[in-house]
């Protein structure tokens, strides 16, 4: 039985009329009174009397028709439910974060707050550097990105909105012999932060000031410069492996780094840190052709969660 057969029939069990039936289903008479024998024989039984001026059911054609009728309102009615259940299957929104920021003050905020709007949809974060970032976003791996981007750095097939800024940090071992130059005895947070407050950028000049290696490689080397040089001199850049080389060459006295206020280094007992006098621009990513109202109103979220 196919259901095409089923679909005809019910149809001409209410027209009583093979010609209007056909008609609307933009097929010949012909096509509409195959169809219906076939399905006579395969049931076994007499649909229709078919006379010269009228066409009526049987009994057996009445009750198939009663019975297909209800059947057809039952399939549109588990359809319905189906493609409404569908609807609100749990989706997911991928979120990329810079790589190495700790936002474990912010993130359950997040996801409690856009939960509130959105119960069907998942929130999934993860961590990459600056040009696994762009090339997710180029892929469409991810929904949205939270990175630090200067205006140059911005592509055309984006879109962004800044979101918060974040002070610049210079960060250094709290062994570096630079502190005992500066015969300090103090102990505790008081020495701690005098230390800093002592400290200049300046006195690092002849440190070097060490970034990870990725693609963005160059462009990180000029903007250290950049950041740099109002404080009369041009640092040393020296390229690492990756941000965990970075820390342990700054642990241990061999270099200087730049990071920002959200690093998760932050709390590590053994650097200390003082502050460039700069923010950074925190920006929200996501592509133009993947706009959606979700992603618009989750960057609000965020947004407003972080100037709390």
């Amino acid at each position: 039985m196919k259901s095409l057969q089923v679909i005809y029939f019910i149809d001409l069990a209410k027209t009583l009329n093979f010609t209007e039936t056909a008609k609307h289903f933009f097929v010949s008479q012909p096509a509409i009174s195959k169809q219906i024998s076939a399905l006579e024989e395969e049931l076994g039984v007499q649909l229709f009397h078919r006379g010269q001026r009228q066409v009526t059911l049987t009994p057996a054609g009445e009750s198939y028709a009663s019975f297909f009728d209800e059947t057809l309102e039952a399939f549109e009615m588990i359809k319905k439910e189906t493609i409404e259940a569908a609807r609100k299957e749990i989706r997911t929104i991928k979120v990329s974060l810079l790589a190495a920021w700790n936002l474990s003050g912010y993130l359950p905020a997040i996801v409690k707050a856009y939960a509130g709007l959105y119960p069907e949809i998942q929130l999934i974060f993860d961590h990459h550097t600056f040009q696994e970032l762009n090339d997710q976003l180029k892929r469409g791996d991810i929904d949205l990105a939270i990175s630090l981007l200067r205006t140059e750095q911005i592509k055309s097939e984006w879109v962004t909105e800044k979101i918060t800024e974040i002070p610049a940090l210079l960060f250094y071992s709290s062994a570096h012999p630079i502190l005992a130059n500066n015969h300090m005895n103090l102990s505790g947070t008081d020495a701690f932060m005098q230390e800093k407050n002592a400290l200049k950028v300046e006195a690092f000049k002849g440190e070097k000031f060490l970034i990870y290696n990725d693609q963005t490689e160059t462009y990180s080397k000029k903007l250290i410069q950049e950041m740099i040089q109002p404080f009369g001199f041009t640092p040393n850049v020296e390229v690492v492996n990756n941000v965990e080389t970075m820390i342990l060459r700054v642990e241990t006295g061999q270099g200087v780094a730049i990071f920002d206020d959200w690093i998760r280094y932050k709390s590590n007992p053994s650097l200390n840190y003082l502050s460039l006098g700069i923010n950074h621009s925190v920006m929200a990513v996501w592509l133009k052709a993947r706009q959606s109202v979700e992603v618009e109103r989750l960057v609000g979220v965020i947004s407003e969660i972080l100037s709390r």
